[in-house]
């Protein structure tokens, strides 16, 4: 017999949204104060260096490399022989960067690597920046902020968006400038909106996803949300959206030709990545890792093994559970354990099942620990150790472990831990007939 809740513990529950994000709110505090006395201590490099490689030259023959991933794009892209120089984006993100490359001097693009970041200088190429993040940040707040209301309260639904432009990987692909910001504002948009009451809304949220999948190809994942929703007639458009997007473009360059350039590409790409997994990945190759190296369990088998286990494991919790943002985070997990995409700041999509997991409308005190798992995940974690080395030097010099980026390094255990609990949780769930339960309330949900 279940046992029933109290008055004061249904408030309680009610009221959880708002709890987690006041809680959020005072994290981020924490984090801002310590984060702001490190550099105040360390001249900035406490906060430099717990992102894209380095401030100082010694780490790297380029120094900073700031916002590089979009202005080596605009330059690699600005010719038709963008495939032939090993490059790995899909060919619709190569024509949004070439397009862009028009705009640029002609002399900046011809430059030796070596001196590419001249174009950080250019007044043209950092308005183009800016205008990219503002293109993409402005309708992120927007969405996360609709979906939030009636969840929390006015104030909080439009503070906590703004909060999460300054999460860890939210900054770390604006430090990068890569298009995977892009690409995870346009698969909110599928998630949020494939299911709105507007038709032309639900079409733009399938063309959205197909866009989202041209740019970087793995956002084609959540199209299976089409197959569950049993929208199958819409799921035939979102592929044939999906193959325009993926495929047409390859024409712009050498058509077939270039499909199997960028798979050469593609297999060197992922083959180099998974010779060099450290702690900056969020994949199971890096618990194998660790076993490895504290236990003494031989790598590779354990790392085929727990690979094999962990997306098998991730497919079945996406068909079995029954709650969209679980969904959602199983879909996302499954690409976020790719070692060929799988660096810490592929986090940014679980901004998308965080945001639904807010917004869900009943909570049980076991979904504590998932707020705390995605607040670990999404905080920034600064860097408070580099003042007492002085220096990133002898930060290294005390230990391999410590010279890592605190993010990096709680990043894959604290997000494998997390889909262990969900599958623990299912298992539970399962012998209690909960799932069962929220089957039909969803059904009957439908019906009306």
């Amino acid at each position: 017999m279940k046992k029933k809740k109290s008055k004061k513990e249904s408030v309680l529950l009610e009221r959880c949204p708002e709890r987690m994000i006041r809680a959020y709110y005072i994290a981020f505090a924490v984090s801002c104060v310590l984060t702001f006395i490190a550099m105040l201590l360390t001249h900035g490099e406490s906060f430099a260096n717990t992102f894209f490689s380095d401030t100082y030259t010694a780490y790297g023959a380029f120094g900073h490399d700031d916002f590089m991933d979009f202005f080596n794009s605009i330059r690699d892209a600005s010719t038709k022989e963008v495939y032939k120089n090993g490059i790995i984006y899909p060919p619709l993100a190569n024509l949004f960067f070439y397009v862009l490359s028009r705009m640029v001097k002609p002399e900046l693009l011809e430059l030796p690597f070596i001196l590419r970041k001249a174009l950080l200088n250019d007044t043209t190429c950092l308005t183009l920046y800016a205008v990219f993040v503002f293109v993409c940040v402005v309708p992120f707040v927007q969405m996360m902020r609709n979906k939030l209301n009636g969840s929390a309260s006015p104030r909080t639904a439009f503070g906590f968006p703004l909060l999460m432009v300054f999460s860890y990987p939210m900054l770390y692909c604006i430090q990068r400038g890569n298009i995977l910001l892009l690409a995870m504002v346009l698969t909110m948009f599928f998630v949020f909106y494939r299911n709105d009451e507007r038709k032309w809304v639900r079409e733009l949220s399938y063309i959205a996803l197909a866009v989202a999948a041209g740019i970087k190809l793995y956002p084609a994942v959540f199209g299976l949300l089409l197959l569950t929703d049993k929208k199958f007639k819409e799921a035939l458009r979102l592929v044939l959206y999906g193959a325009f997007f993926i495929f047409v473009p390859f024409f712009f360059y050498d058509g077939f030709e270039s499909m199997r350039d960028l798979y050469e590409n593609l297999k060197a790409f992922s083959e180099h990545s998974a010779a060099q997994v450290d702690y900056g990945f969020v994949t199971s190759d890096v618990i194998s890792r660790i076993l490895s190296e504290k236990i003494g369990f031989e790598y590779l088998p354990t790392k085929s093994f727990l690979f094999s286990a962990h997306m098998l494991a991730a497919l079945l919790m996406y068909f079995i559970l029954r709650e969209e943002w679980q969904r959602v985070l199983c879909l996302s997990y499954l690409f976020m354990n790719l070692g060929s995409g799988g660096r810490v700041y592929i986090l940014i999509f679980l901004l998308i099942p965080f945001t639904l997991f807010l917004q869900k409308g009943s909570f049980r005190r076991r979904d504590i620990a998932y707020f705390i798992f995605f607040s670990l995940l999404l905080l920034y974690l600064p860097c408070v150790y580099y003042p007492v080395f002085n220096t990133p030097e002898k930060v290294k010099e005390a230990g391999n472990m410590l010279w890592d980026k605190p993010n990096n390094l709680i990043a894959a255990v604290t997000l494998h831990v997390m889909m262990l609990y969900l599958f623990i949780d299912m298992l539970r769930r399962i012998s209690a007939n909960e799932l069962l339960v929220i089957k039909k309330k969803k059904k009957n949900e439908a019906r009306s």
